[in-house]
Parts: structure tokens; sequence; C-alpha cells
């Protein structure tokens, strides 16, 4: 029994020390732990040849060690092949692949665009890779690499590209330069580490054989994954043909074919919107402005007001009906959030024809009255269309000329640019979905900033602050997505759409001009409005003037005060009148308006607000319910040309 005993004791005793031996006999873990565990580049030797046209012939060996883990089909090698300029500008330089072998044997291989240059993919897809050490190379071409300054040429290359999701355990670079050079005057020196890093663990030696100077740098440590060797060596002039000026020149409009194109677009695009402003965008010559004591004879408010603005707003119907009611063509119900209007007279005599065309749509089924509420959003949005169209279409061209035709040229430029756009960076596919994803971003993100601007522009804080809020995430992401595509494309290119879709804006606004008609009614309405403004001379006229006569002038003027945006100074003009009325001679003399605000103490009150108010609720029974919501050792790793990475697949 005890010997038994015994021997699993002994046993016992050996499986713990065992464990124990084994751990510690184990590799501390780190670069070395993978070198003999995991996937690592074993070797990495890059072989540059140094032409004397400046171009490169550069034959990578790659020896990867594959556990079947990510390297199942075999490895990748990006090319960066965009380089920044500065102001936007980039330079690109070219990568021909000529071979690919793997083990000494030809290996398939296909190219894929990325953000910043290409990866090659070697290996089959369709073929996995038996556990294994796999030695690689890759025969490439590659041009525009070398710096030519005023007294010395270099070569500033990153070797193995900071890229390489695996360690590094030996890397070297031998660099073949052009011609008999005189090795004292060779500068060369190796950075190790990762992005940025300014470290030097790396032996140079130089060597000559056939006439050619042969430079040798190889690191003295194993580089980490996302740790890389990048070199710099530099020798005399004289020994690598530069390009020429003209050969410069035709790179940089090359490499930057879409930058240099948007630039000729924007300019020509300002040229054009420049001259046909100097042409057509100015107004006929006008008169002199002499005061006026009655508005343009036969023009409405409503078209006072088109004529003044050369465009149409919501409020040419606030106008229209105010015009209407002083006429007793009908009387305006105010309520605290909505108002109606009801027809007290069959005469339409008296109306001008756009009012005449509202009063055709407010009551068109025989009706006497009508209330602006969200539940007849569709017909007050026809009465607002049918109104619109009045000017626009049976007015066209008679006083106001449309900018329309003007514009086409811009947005024929813009469509060419975001074509180009597509054609030139259509592989990127981040560039290209970037765009895409904005263009659509931006219409909704423009149709809030409008719903934002007109709650504004009816005096709606309220919505204003609310829209608002709910349109700041769209701007901010549409301000993100514009720094992504310039981080994915060119800052210039981002630019330029930006000054683009700003002049066709602006152009679109600004470029508003008046016929001779139109501006001889418009230096009369600026006439007229000089005189509703002279507070004085009203004052003086008022002294003798009976009530019913000041009431009826300032009833008769209101329609022309609200469409000139001049309606509270108009209505102060009249308030300690309008403060003496008793409500029967409110009822009497002012008997077309009924409701909120009429009877407050402040006999300002009525016209101080009056237009801005009637306007949001004309505003908000426009909108369809739940359309809206209510709520020399300057270099460093991973400098220069080449760079890059690596990995499997």
């Amino acid at each position: 029994m005890i010997p038994r005993l015994l021997k699993y004791f002994v046993l016992c005793i050996g499986i713990v020390l065992g464990t124990l031996l084994f751990c510690l006999a184990a590799p501390p873990q780190g670069v070395h732990a993978q070198s003999l565990s995991g996937e690592v580049i074993s070797f990495y030797h890059s072989n540059i040849t140094v032409n004397s046209d400046g171009s490169l012939s550069v034959k990578e060996e790659i020896e990867a060690r594959s556990t079947g883990d990510k390297i199942k089909h075999g490895i990748y090698r990006d090319f960066p092949t965009r380089y920044p300029l500065g102001l936007g500008f980039e330079k690109d330089v070219g990568y021909k692949i000529i071979s690919v072998t793997k083990n000494g044997k030809e290996e398939p291989y296909s190219i894929s665009p990325q953000k910043n240059g290409l990866r090659i993919y070697i290996g089959n897809p369709s073929v996995l890779l038996y556990p294994g050490i796999y030695r690689y190379e890759i025969l490439y071409k590659t041009d525009k690499q070398l710096g030519f300054f005023p007294s010395y040429d270099e070569l500033y290359y990153n070797i193995t590209g900071n890229g390489w999701e695996f360690p590094i355990e030996h890397a070297i670079a031998t660099i073949i330069l052009p011609g008999a050079i005189d090795g004292s005057k060779i500068m060369a020196i190796g950075y190790t580490g990762g992005q940025g890093s300014k470290e030097q663990a790396a032996t140079m030696s130089k060597d000559a054989v056939d006439g050619k100077n042969i430079i040798y740098i190889e690191s003295i440590r194993s580089l980490d994954k996302y740790e890389g060797l990048t070199i710099a060596v530099s020798w005399p002039k004289g020994y690598s043909t530069p390009p020429s000026v003209v050969s410069s020149i035709r790179y940089f409009l090359t490499d930057n074919l879409i930058q240099i194109i948007g630039i000729v677009l924007t300019l020509g695009l300002l040229a054009y919107h420049g001259a046909i402003w100097f042409i057509h965008g100015r107004d006929p010559k006008g008169r002199k402005i002499i005061t006026l004591f009655s508005p343009p004879k036969d023009i409405s408010p409503a078209l006072c007001r088109y004529i003044n603005l050369m465009a149409y707003d919501q409020k040419h119907v606030t106008v229209a009906l105010v015009s209407m009611a002083v006429k007793r063509y009908l009387k305006i119900h105010k309520k605290i959030a909505t108002f109606s209007v009801e027809r007290v007279s069959e005469d339409t005599t008296t109306l001008s024809d756009d009012e005449k065309e509202i009063a055709s749509q407010l009551f068109e089924n025989g009706e006497s009255l009508f209330s602006f509420s969200s539940g007849k959003y569709g017909q007050v949005k026809k009465i607002i269309r049918s109104h619109k169209n009045y000017f626009e279409e049976k007015l066209k061209n008679l006083y106001v000329l449309p900018n329309s035709r003007y514009i086409k040229p811009g947005i024929v430029s813009g469509a060419l640019y975001l074509v180009l756009f597509v054609v030139v960076h259509g592989r990127n596919g981040e560039a290209f979905f970037l765009l895409v994803g904005l263009l659509i971003w931006s219409v909704f993100a423009s149709i809030l900033i409008i719903v934002v601007y007109s709650y504004w522009k009816s005096h709606r804080m309220r919505g204003t602050i609310v829209m608002g809020l709910i349109s700041a995430p769209f701007v901010v992401g549409e301000i993100a997505a514009l720094v992504q595509l310039a981080e994915a494309t060119s800052v210039v290119i981002v630019f330029l759409i930006i000054i683009q879709v700003v002049f066709l804006i602006a152009f679109y606004l600004a470029f508003r001009v008046r016929t001779q008609a139109g501006r001889e009614i418009e230096d009369q309405t600026e006439g007229f409005k000089t005189y509703l403004l002279a507070v004085e001379k009203r004052r003086y006229e008022m002294d003798n003037m009976p009530v019913p006569e000041r009431l009826s002038m300032y009833e008769r003027y209101l329609p022309y005060a609200i469409a000139l945006d001049i309606e509270p100074e108009w209505t102060k003009q009249f308030d300690e009148t309008l403060k003496a009325l008793s409500p029967e001679e409110k009822e009497e003399y002012l008997s077309w308006y009924e409701g909120y605000n009429f009877s407050s103490s402040s006999g300002s009150s009525l016209g101080s607000s009056f237009g801005n108010t009637l306007t949001g609720a004309i505003s908000s029974s426009s909108t369809a319910p739940g359309s809206s919501s209510g709520s020399g050792g300057g270099g460093s790793s991973g400098g220069g040309g080449g760079g890059g990475g690596g990995g499997g697949w």
C-alpha cells in the first residue's frame, strides 16, 4: 500500500516540476514570444536602385511566418501614392508592379485602390495556406520619390511602412546610387520606431561595386507591429536628372487635375456672375426720391411689396387680407393662436386683381367664413400658391425680371464638377460614399434651415428655438462630413464645392432686377414710405383732423405699412387716437377687425404686431400636422516617400 502511495506522490511531484520548468523555459510575452508562436515578418529586405532618370527600381523580399490566423491566403502590401504639398494640393507618385513571387514561383495578386494609395493582395483567394514560412518577392518601379534640393539630391524613403500588423524581426535596406560618387560625400541615416519617431536604432555601411555606391542600412532591433524603418540618403547633385520645369508643371497639373479644374470653373463662375450682374443685374436708373402723399396709382399693397422685395413671401397674403378687410369686403376675427375671415360683402369691384385671386380661393364653395387652421393646411397652401402664381406668372417680366435663366450655367458648372469628382475619385469608395451621403444629408439640412428661417422671419421665436435645436445636429453632421470629405480627397476640392454652392445661392438671392416700370413704381413707393414715416408732419396734419378722418387715414394706409414692414411705426402715430376710442367707436370705425389685441389698453397693440401675427398664423396653417416636430536628423520614422504597411488575408 505504502509503495503505491509513494509511486503516486512521485508522479504528482514530477507533473508539478515539469509544469514549473515549462513555464520558466517559456519566453516572455512580446515580440520574441510572437516570433516563436505567432505570425511575424521574420525578414524584410528592400533592394532599391536609384536610376539616373530619378525613378526607383525596387525588389522587396518579405519572409512571413503563417499560423493560419491572419495569413490565410497570403499577405497584402500597402503603397501610399498621394502626399500633401500644402494648401490642399497633392503629389501623386506612381507604382508599377512588375512581378510577384512566393517561394520563387509566380504568385497571383490583385490591386485594390485605398483611401491614400494602393493595396496589393498577394495570394489565391481560393487557396488556404498551411502554417509555415513563406518568402514573397515584389518587384516594382516607382517615380517622383527623390528630393532635388539646391546643393544635393536625396532619397527619403519609408522602407517597410509603419502599417504592418505583424512584428518585423529583421529589416534591411540596400540602396544602389547612380554613377561613381565620392563616398565621403554620401550621407545616410536610418530611423526606426512608430510614426514620427526619431529613434536611430540602425547601422549604416557603404560599399562600391562596379563603379556604383551601395548603402546598407539595417535595423539593430526587432520592430514591433506598426513600427518601421525609414532611410534618408543624400548625395551631390549631378548624378540624378531632376524633372524639367515643363515636366514639373505637367506633374503638378495632372496630380491636381480636379483642383485645377475646380479653380478654373469657380473663377469662371465668378467672372460670369460678375458680368451678368454688371450687364443685367442693375435696375434702370431711377429718379430722385420725392415725398408722395399717396401710394402708387392702381398698385395694390401686395404688389408694392412684391416690387419692393422682388420676391414673394407669405406676408403677401397677410397684406392682401388686411387690404380686403379695410375695404369692407371681409372681416378678420382674431383669436390668440388662430384667426378666420368672414365675407361681409359680395362686391369685389374695389378689390385689386391679386385680392380677387385670394377671394376666389377663400370662398370658392360659397361659404362666407374661412378659418386659417392646421386642419385646412391643404387649402391654405393652395391659396398661397395661387397668390404667388399671380405675381410670378401673370405679371412675369412686367415689373420684375426672373433670375432663373441666369443661374443655369452655375448649376451646370456645379454638376460638371461633381461628375468630374466621381470620375476622379470614383475608385475611392470612402470619398464617393461621403459625397453621395453629403448630398442627401445637405437636402435635409437645407430644409430644416429654411424652416428655421421661416419661423424666425414670422417672429415665432418658440418655433425658431425648437427647430433650431432640431437642426443643430444636422448642421454639425454637415460640417463633420465636409471635414471627412476633405481628409479623403483634398481641402481645396471641398473648399471649391462650398464656394460654388455659396456663389450660386448668393447670386440667386441677390440677382433680382426691376424693369423700367418696376423701377418707377419702386421710386414712388419709396417716396410714399417717406411720407408714412414722417411723424412730425403727421402730428401737424392730425391736429385739426376729426377722429373719423384720422382712423380712415390709418386703416387706408395700414396695408401699405404692413407691406413695407413699417407697420409698428405707422400705428404708433395713431396710438393716442386708438386708445381714446370707446368699444362702440371701435365697432363703428374699425368694424373690419374683431378679436385679440384689439381691445387691449394700448391702442398701438393692434398694429405693432398685427401683420407678423397673421403671417405666423398663415404659416402654421400651411404646414401639415405631423410634418414638423414641436420639440539632418530632421526626419523621422514613417516620413518621406514609400511607406504603407501590410498584413495578412
